[in-house]
């Protein structure tokens, strides 16, 4: 059913159609680690090459995200380490991150020294590996589960009574394949996976743009790469997989 020029997800949320000028066929647009990677290296210092404490979303999402969380806390789709260089400044234990851009997790190594990172694919077993380690109380996911087909492969690795802290938009732009203009959305997706404890609403004023920021724990639901529920588009992912 089209909504607003997009088609909607069954799964939840709204699967977006290919925007008008995009090489790609599909009618979902998840970029891969290439086109990060030359977007971190394009970028003006003001954006992704500023502290975090200088960026414009520190106080709209991630100041927010954080006082959500408890304890030790790992990054997941961790950028170029922005979250860990405000989560180290405000005295919390940061344990590390994984992204698939290679040049991002160079800044973010930069950024957080002492920190482990990994690049990996989110959705990998490779990923699920890490995310099985026991020294972290909470997994961020922020800015993550709107960018990647197979969203509720990165929700199902991270274990059962862990603490989760997510964030979906309510707005569509360019690499989101899905978007959440309700509440109602966002829980009937992910609820199954993170039971919610705390929701925050987030955004500038005067602008409709809105994230929705999830804290809950994490259930012994699971799914994988087959499942209907978790692959909204009939293109797969097939990133290059690359630990260090």
């Amino acid at each position: 059913m089209p909504v607003r020029g997009g088609l909607r997800d069954p799964a939840g949320g709204t699967v977006k159609k290919r925007p008008r000028g995009f090489p790609c066929g599909c009618p979902c647009l998840e970029l891969g680690p290439d086109h990060y990677d030359e977007a971190y290296r394009a970028d003006p210092a003001d954006i992704y090459g500023a502290d975090a404490a200088e960026n414009k979303l520190a106080d709209l999402l991630w100041r927010p995200a954080l006082a959500m969380a408890e304890g030790a806390v790992f990054d997941v789709g961790c950028g170029p380490g922005h979250l860990g260089q405000l989560a180290l400044a405000e005295g919390m234990t940061f344990q590390g991150g994984l992204d698939f851009s290679e040049h991002a997790v160079e800044l973010a190594r930069e950024r957080c020294p002492g920190a482990r990172f990994w690049v990996l694919d989110a959705t990998s077993e490779e990923a699920a590996a890490v995310l099985a380690d026991p020294g972290y109380r909470t997994a961020l996911v922020l800015e993550v589960l709107e960018h990647v087909y197979h969203d509720l492969l990165i929700l199902s690795a991270v274990p059962e009574g862990r603490l989760v802290v997510f964030s979906v938009p309510n707005f569509h732009t360019r690499g989101h394949v899905r978007w959440f203009e309700t509440l109602g959305s966002v829980l009937d997706r992910y609820g199954p996976f993170v039971h919610p404890d705390a929701i925050r609403v987030t955004g500038r004023a005067r602008q409709r743009n809105r994230w929705w920021i999830v804290a809950g724990t994490r259930t012994g639901r699971k799914t994988c790469a087959t499942d209907s529920t978790s692959f909204p588009c009939s293109r797969s992912s097939g990133y290059a997989r690359e630990e260090r």
